[in-house]
């Protein structure tokens, strides 16, 4: 697994597929979440309005992107709780569920904004420890059936 950092503007990062934490009772009028709707059209926004995502924690809401102002063609988006309940266990959690989600949808590269108002080295630990934990295999060494899908 190659681990990189980067300050670009999230509409410029070149992967497979975006995961975002959204906050319950937040909308898409701020911040990355902003960024990410005027890029996709409203898409975003959309979903948050609706029943359909509620942003409860573990809940994922999976775009495909045809056309727009992001280099991704994908986006999850991961529904985080309460934003004053987001610590590290949280952002763990979070990347886990980005990775292996979007393993199984064979995403070859991922980014993961952490949204973490704390320390980034801290932020970017915590993520990544996540990100890892989420990839483990306990059937590494099963022979049968095993399917060879990884984030690189």
């Amino acid at each position: 697994m190659d681990v990189r950092g980067t300050n670009q503007s999230i509409t410029k990062v070149d992967v497979d597929a975006v995961a975002v934490p959204v906050f319950k009772d937040e909308s898409a009028n701020e911040g990355v979440l902003r960024t990410l709707d005027k890029a996709v059209n409203g898409a975003l926004s959309s979903v948050i309005k609706s029943d359909e995502f509620k942003a409860k924690e573990g809940e994922t809401a999976y775009f495909h992107l045809t056309e727009g102002g992001l280099r991704a063609r994908r986006i999850l988006l991961i529904g985080c709780g309460e934003r004053s309940e987001y610590r590290s266990q949280q952002i763990s959690q979070m990347a886990g569920t980005a990775a292996r989600f979007l393993r199984s949808k064979n995403a070859k590269t991922i980014a993961i904004v952490p949204r973490a108002e704390d320390d980034v080295e801290k932020v970017s630990q915590w993520a990544i420890s996540g990100a890892v934990m989420g990839l483990f295999e306990p059937d590494k060494y099963r022979t049968k059936d095993k399917e060879q899908r990884q984030v690189e």
